[in-house]
């Protein structure tokens, strides 16, 4: 059950549930937290370095959206102007990756 109450699953075909959350940079940096990192046995705090690597996803998601659909202009995510190529989107780019263990919770 999620948090918008839907029933349980009842096909035999698999279901997901997405969750989308925004936390304003100036609310979260600087906080200190468990967050999701923390239950790995520690506190977390959102430097600009750890909100500038967990905002690399969204710069991503562009980069897969602009390769999926070349003629589109691409959204500019303000944070990565000019510095689009530091993350860009291939194949097997996030193996090994937990970087669900950087979202930022307060």
């Amino acid at each position: 059950m999620a948090l918008h109450c839907a029933f349980a699953n009842q096909s035999p075909d698999p279901r997901m549930t997405i969750q989308f959350g925004f936390n304003r940079r100036r609310v979260v940096e600087g906080k200190t937290t468990k967050g999701y990192a923390g239950s790995q046995g520690g506190l977390v705090t959102y430097t600009d370095e750890y909100i500038d690597e967990r905002s690399r996803m969204i710069q991503l998601a562009i980069s897969a959206r602009s390769q999926r659909y070349p003629e589109e202009e691409p959204f500019v995510y303000e944070p990565y102007r000019g510095r689009e190529g530091e993350a860009l989107w291939s194949e097997g780019c996030l193996e090994g990756s937990e970087f669900w263990l950087k979202d930022i919770v307060v």
